[in-house]
């Protein structure tokens, strides 16, 4: 028997992206920052985060870079090949349940700001062909 379970607790490095499947499903892709320390010094590790359907309409709706939340889901690995024909992978967090950590900001813009998510062919599967090679 295997198990598969990620908790973090961390801050988004940036606004969730929001895209929509072609039938009409969210997906959420955003990374949050997990602070650590070792050897007495601070460091943080940087996950990418993915999550569909009303959780990531919930995190278009509430969260934006800098909030803390707390996520807990499974680790996955993508793969896919490159233009140049390498094979290439990452780990990515699908996370089942988002944690909204900090109270809401209030503020009456937010609805009237936010950008209305874009209409792309993804798959409804939990992984879709990333563009290019790994952030790295």
């Amino acid at each position: 028997m295997s198990i598969n379970q990620v908790v973090l607790t961390g801050r988004l490095t940036a606004d969730p992206e929001i895209k929509v499947t072609g039938s009409g499903m969210s997906v959420a892709v955003f990374t949050i920052a997990v602070d650590d320390f070792v050897k007495n010094e601070k460091t943080a590790y940087f996950f990418e985060i993915k999550t569909f359907g009303k959780t990531a309409e919930n995190v278009q709706k509430w969260v934006r870079k800098g909030s803390m939340i707390g996520i807990t889901g499974k680790l996955t690995q993508e793969r896919w090949e490159s233009k140049e024909g390498g094979k290439r992978s990452k780990a990515t967090v699908l996370a089942e349940m988002v944690h909204f950590l900090q109270p809401v900001q209030k503020d009456e813009n937010r609805k009237q700001n936010q950008a209305k998510p874009e209409k792309n062919n993804i798959s409804e599967d939990h992984y879709y062909e990333e563009e290019g090679g790994l952030p790295f």
